[in-house]
C-alpha cells in the first residue's frame, strides 16, 4: 500500500509540471488599453504593439484612443509594420490593426490592416481617432510602431508621387471620366490602380458608375473598388464594392470631408472581368436627370453649362427656339453622352445647324461645335450631317463669341445609343436593317436613327400591311375556293348514308335511293326444310322447283323463327294470303333486304 502511495505521488508530481509547462499557452486574453491627448502641434506619440520590438503575445486585443484640441486634426503615419499575413482569400482574419474616425471602434473605419503592408499616412477629419490591435493564437511577429502628431484642421496632406509604370490616375477639373484598364475588355489580374478626383476646392465631388462588372465574392475580398473621402490612401472608406447581389455601388457617391475622392481598384491572381466605367462631377453641378434614361425624344433640352446623359436617345438644342430666334453670344456649353453598355456606340445626327460664319478656319474662333470622334469633327456656319462614335460616349461642345448672331438658328440634333447584334435585339429595341439595336420607342417618330431609314419604313410602322394581307387572301380565294368546293362535294356524296325505315312488324328495313323492284322479283327461293328439322311450317311440295327436294337441302344454321299462334296468324290476315298463295311459304327472315 506505501508503494502504491508513492507511485500516486509520483504521477501527480508529473502532471503538475506538465501543467505548468503548458499553462502559457492556455493564458487567458491580454486586454490593453491606452488614451493620449494631444496639446500642440509640436507634441508626438509613438505607440508600439505589446513587447515590441519582440513578438507581440497571442490572444491580444489593444486599443489606443487619441485626442486633439478644438480645430485640429490627428495624423498617424507606421515607421514599423510586420503582422501575421491575410487569408488565402486576401481577408485580415488573423493578426490585424484597424483605424476609426472617431472615439471608439463603432466610428467610421479607415480600413483594415495586416501582413506587411503598412496602411497609409491617415489623417482624422475631426479631433478623435481610434486604433484597435488583435491577434490570434498562433504566429506572433514584430508588430507595430506609429507616431501620432496634432495637425491644423486645414492640413491637407501632399500626394505621393506614383512609381513609372504604376496605374495611376490624377483627375481634375468639372467633371470627367475614367475606366479599369483596358475597357471594355477584361482587365488583368493582380493589378491595383489608384484614381484621385479632385474638383473646385469650394465644392464636394460625386462619383457615379455607368458600368461595373466585377467578380462577385462575400465581403469583396477578391476583385474589389475602394472608394475614400480624401485625396489620400489613408482618407475614410466611404465602401467597398464587388460583383455579386447586394455589393454593386450606390447611384451616386459623394464626398462629405472635401473636394476629393480616392478610388482603390484592386483584382486577384484569378477571374477576369470587364471592370468598370466611372463619372464624376462638381457636386455643385450634379448630375442631371435628363440621363434617367427615360426622357421622351420630344423634350428638347437647351445646351447650358455641362449636361451629362445616359439616356438612350434625346434631342439638344443650342438655345430655346420657341422663345428666342437666335442663340446667345459668348456662350460656351458641353454635351456629355454616355452608354452604360460596353458595346453601345452613339449615333449623332445634326439636322439644324445654322451659325455665324467665323472669320478665320472653322474651329479656331468664332461660333463653332467640336465633337470628340476619332478625329475630332467640327461644325461651322451651315455644315451638317450624321456622326456614328466607336465607342460609347461622345463630347459635343459648343462655342459663340462675343460678336453679333445676325439672327442665325443655331443648332439641334438627336442623338441615339446603339449596340449591332446579327442574332437579334434585346427586348424593347428594334433590329435596323443595318443589324443596329435602337430603343422600340424611336420606331416611325420622322427621324432616321438607324442611318439607314429603316426605322421609318412602312413595314416599320404598320403601313401597308393589311392592303398586303387582303391581296394574299383573294389569291388564295381564287385559287383554292373551286378545289375547296369540289372536295366538299364529293366527301358529302361518298359519305352519305342509305335511308332507313320499319316495316308494319317494326323490324328495320334499309331501302336503296332507287325504286323497289316487284316484290316477285325481291323474293330468294326459300330454302327446303328437312322433315327432321322441328319447324312450325307446312311441308312443301316436292315439286315446287322442278327439281328434287334432296337437292335443295343448306347446309346453313336454321334460323330461329318464333312459331305464331292461330289468334296472331288471324289478327294478321296470314291464313287467307296462305291459301291464295297455295300454301307457299312466306320468305324466310330478312331476305327482302338488299
Amino acid at each position: 500500500m506505501q508503494r502504491f502511495m508513492e507511485k500516486a505521488r509520483l504521477i501527480l508530481w508529473v502532471l503538475a509540471i506538465v501543467v505548468s509547462l503548458w499553462k502559457p499557452t492556455l493564458q487567458d486574453e491580454i486586454l490593453c488599453e491606452e488614451t493620449y491627448e494631444l496639446e500642440s502641434t509640436l507634441e508626438t506619440v509613438i505607440v508600439t504593439s505589446p513587447q515590441y520590438p519582440s513578438e507581440y503575445p497571442p490572444r491580444t486585443t489593444c486599443s489606443f484612443s487619441f485626442k486633439a484640441k478644438s480645430y485640429h486634426r490627428l495624423r498617424i503615419i507606421f515607421d514599423v509594420f510586420e503582422l501575421e499575413r491575410a487569408n488565402n482569400y486576401g481577408s485580415c482574419s488573423y493578426d490585424y490593426i484597424e483605424i476609426h474616425d472617431g472615439v471608439s471602434a463603432d466610428a467610421p473605419s479607415f480600413g483594415v490592416w495586416c501582413g506587411q503592408i503598412a496602411p497609409p499616412i491617415i489623417i482624422s477629419t475631426r479631433t478623435r481617432l481610434f486604433l484597435s490591435f488583435l491577434t490570434d493564437g498562433s504566429i506572433q511577429e514584430v508588430g507595430f510602431s506609429a507616431t501620432v502628431t496634432m495637425v491644423n484642421s486645414s492640413y491637407v496632406e501632399n500626394v505621393a508621387t506614383p512609381d513609372p509604370g504604376a496605374c495611376y490616375q490624377l483627375l481634375d477639373g468639372q467633371t470627367g471620366f475614367f475606366t479599369s484598364p483596358g475597357f471594355p475588355e477584361n482587365y488583368e489580374n493582380n493589378i491595383d490602380c489608384v484614381y484621385i478626383i479632385t474638383v473646385d476646392s469650394e465644392h464636394n465631388v460625386q462619383l457615379r458608375f455607368l458600368s461595373f462588372d466585377l467578380e462577385p465574392s462575400v465581403n469583396c475580398v477578391y476583385d474589389y473598388i475602394e472608394v475614400k473621402d480624401g485625396s489620400s490612401q489613408g482618407s475614410l472608406v466611404l465602401g467597398r464594392y464587388c460583383g455579386g447581389s447586394g455589393n454593386h455601388p450606390p447611384d451616386i457617391i459623394e464626398s462629405t470631408t472635401g473636394s476629393s475622392l480616392y478610388v482603390h481598384f484592386h483584382s486577384d491572381y484569378s477571374q477576369r472581368y470587364t471592370g468598370f466605367k466611372a463619372e464624376y462631377i462638381d457636386a455643385s453641378i450634379g448630375f442631371p436627370s435628363v440621363g434617367s434614361g427615360t426622357t421622351e425624344l420630344q423634350n428638347v433640352v437647351v445646351c447650358e453649362g455641362t449636361i451629362i446623359t445616359t439616356s438612350k436617345h434625346g434631342m439638344f438644342t443650342s438655345h430655346d427656339q420657341e422663345l428666342y430666334d437666335t442663340y446667345p453670344p459668348n456662350k460656351e456649353c458641353t454635351i456629355i453622352i454616355s452608354g452604360d453598355r460596353p458595346d453601345e456606340q452613339v449615333y449623332i445626327n445634326f439636322f439644324q445647324n445654322d451659325l455665324s460664319p467665323p472669320n478665320e478656319g472653322c474651329g479656331n474662333e468664332g461660333d463653332f461645335l467640336e465633337i470628340s470622334t476619332n478625329p475630332v469633327t467640327w461644325l461651322c456656319e451651315r455644315d451638317r450631317g450624321h456622326y456614328t462614335t466607336s465607342s460609347n460616349h461622345v463630347t459635343v461642345k459648343f462655342n459663340s463669341d462675343e460678336n453679333g448672331n445676325n439672327n442665325h438658328q443655331g443648332f439641334k440634333f438627336t442623338y441615339v445609343l446603339f449596340y449591332e447584334d446579327p442574332y437579334g435585339c434585346d427586348e424593347g429595341y428594334f433590329m435596323c436593317s443595318n443589324e443596329r439595336c435602337i430603343s422600340e420607342e424611336l420606331v416611325c417618330d420622322g427621324l432616321n436613327h438607324c442611318d439607314d431609314n429603316s426605322d421609318e419604313e412602312p413595314h416599320a410602322c404598320g403601313e401597308g400591311f393589311s392592303a398586303v394581307w387582303v391581296i394574299v387572301i383573294v389569291i388564295l380565294v381564287i385559287f383554292l375556293g373551286p378545289c375547296c368546293f369540289c372536295i366538299c362535294i364529293c366527301i358529302n356524296v361518298t359519305t352519305q348514308k342509305p335511308k332507313r325505315n320499319q316495316n308494319s312488324n317494326g323490324n328495320t328495313v334499309v331501302f336503296a335511293n332507287i325504286d323497289p323492284p316487284p316484290y316477285s322479283a325481291r323474293m330468294p327461293p326459300p330454302p327446303t326444310i328437312s322433315a327432321s328439322q322441328n319447324h312450325a311450317y307446312p311441308p312443301v311440295p316436292s315439286n315446287l322447283y322442278n327439281q328434287p327436294q334432296s337437292n335443295l337441302t343448306i347446309n346453313l344454321p336454321p334460323p330461329v323463327v318464333r312459331t305464331p299462334d292461330q289468334t296472331t296468324i288471324s289478327a294478321l290476315g296470314l291464313g287467307d294470303r296462305r291459301q291464295e298463295r297455295n300454301n307457299i311459304l312466306p320468305p324466310l327472315k330478312g331476305a327482302g333486304k338488299f
